[in-house]
C-alpha cells in the first residue's frame, strides 16, 4: 500500500507540473496575442500602392463626357452649337482641342415674336403703322418677304396743305426737294408735296424697288412706306 501511494503522489505531481506548464503556455499565448504580428498588414494604415478611386484620371479622355460632368473637370471644355431656340451641348473637348464644326440651324421665322425676329438675320420683323402712328407688330417672316402692311386711309389725301395736314392727328406732311434758278447755281429747299396717312411714319426703312432716294435737306429724313421711298418729313415724325 505504502508503494501505491508513492506512485500515486508521484504521478498526482506529473499531472499537477503538466497542467501548470500548460497554464504557463496559454498565459504565454494570451501575452503574446497583444503583440501585433508583422506579417499582417495594418487596416488602419492606407496602402500608397492602391489607387484613389476618388482622385480624377489626369491621362483620361474629355470624349464621352456629359455637359455637367465636362464643366466640373478643370482639364476639358465644353462646346456648344447653335439651335433654332439657342444653343445646345456638342462635346467635351480636351486640353487643346479646338470647337467642332457647328452647322447653321435651318430654323423658320414664322411664329417668333418680334424680339427674337430681330435678332435672327433671316428673319424680317413686320410693323405697320395705323393712323394714330402705332407701329404695331404685325408678324416675322423669311427676309425677302413682301410686307403685309396695306396701305393707311385716314383721309389725309384731301388736306392740301401743310397748314391743315398738320392741324389733323392722323396726318404728317411730307416733303421734296425743289431746285430753281440758275441750272449752274440753283437754288434748292424743301417744298410740301403732300399730306401722308398716319400720325409717324417710317423713316430709313428698308425698300424693295430700284429708284433712288430722295434728297432730304434741312434736317429732314427720308420717309419709307414699306417698299419704297415716300419723301421727306420732320424727324418728330419718324418712326424708327
Amino acid at each position: 500500500m505504502e508503494g501505491l501511494c508513492e506512485i500515486a503522489s508521484g504521478s498526482d505531481a506529473a499531472i499537477e507540473d503538466a497542467t501548470t506548464r500548460d497554464v504557463t503556455a496559454r498565459d504565454a499565448g494570451a501575452f503574446d496575442a497583444t503583440i501585433p504580428d508583422a506579417t499582417i498588414p495594418d487596416a488602419t494604415i492606407p496602402d500608397a500602392t492602391l489607387p484613389d478611386a476618388a482622385a480624377p484620371d489626369a491621362g483620361a479622355s474629355c470624349h464621352g463626357l456629359d455637359e455637367q460632368a465636362c464643366q466640373a473637370a478643370p482639364r476639358c471644355t465644353t462646346y456648344r452649337c447653335p439651335t433654332c431656340n439657342g444653343s445646345q451641348f456638342a462635346i467635351c473637348a480636351d486640353p487643346g482641342e479646338g470647337p467642332p464644326p457647328c452647322a447653321a440651324p435651318q430654323c423658320s421665322c414664322i411664329d417668333l415674336g418680334a424680339g427674337d425676329c430681330s435678332a435672327r438675320p433671316e428673319c424680317i420683323a413686320f410693323h405697320c403703322l395705323d393712323c394714330a402712328g402705332n407701329n404695331n407688330f404685325m408678324g416675322c417672316a423669311d427676309l425677302g418677304t413682301t410686307s403685309p402692311c396695306s396701305p393707311l386711309a385716314c383721309g389725309c389725301a384731301q388736306h392740301r396743305d401743310e397748314q391743315s395736314c398738320v392741324a389733323d392727328a392722323v396726318c404728317h406732311p411730307i416733303f421734296l426737294q425743289v431746285c430753281e434758278g440758275d441750272p449752274n447755281m440753283p437754288q434748292c429747299f424743301m417744298r410740301f408735296s403732300r399730306c401722308g396717312n398716319g400720325a409717324r411714319t417710317v423713316c430709313d426703312g428698308l425698300v424693295t424697288c430700284r429708284s433712288l432716294p430722295p434728297t432730304c435737306t434741312d434736317g429732314m429724313s427720308v420717309a419709307t412706306n414699306g417698299t419704297c421711298y415716300d419723301g421727306c418729313v420732320r424727324p418728330d415724325y419718324c418712326v424708327r
